[in-house]
């Protein structure tokens, strides 16, 4: 096999893999800030309702940094740096295939 077709076929497939890792990253983390809204907005009907009654029945809702931080330590941060080097790489591999 040619080296220069290797490359193309290497580099489509890593630009592949590292945009269905980062799609799949993205999905993850847009449901991540839906939980952080909703709990923004409970928060609030909690904060509204103790000030119209003087007490409030809602709970408020706390430590929500501390996902974002489990979130940062956890896989998923990882495999965001690994989507973006395999586009990276890919684009790399594509580009080379020209010049060899």
């Amino acid at each position: 096999m040619d080296i220069s077709i290797f490359l193309k076929v290497a580099g489509a497939t890593l630009t592949t893999l590292g945009s269905a890792l980062l799609a799949w990253r993205a999905y993850a983390i847009s449901k991540f800030v839906k939980g952080i809204l909703d709990a923004h907005e409970i928060s609030l009907h909690a904060l509204l309702e103790m000030f119209e009654n003087g007490r409030n029945r809602t709970p408020f809702l706390a430590n929500m940094g501390k996902h974002h931080d489990d979130y940062e330590k956890s896989m998923g941060f990882k495999l965001v740096i690994a989507g973006f080097a395999g586009l990276g790489l890919g684009a790399v591999c594509n580009a080379l295939s020209y010049f060899i």
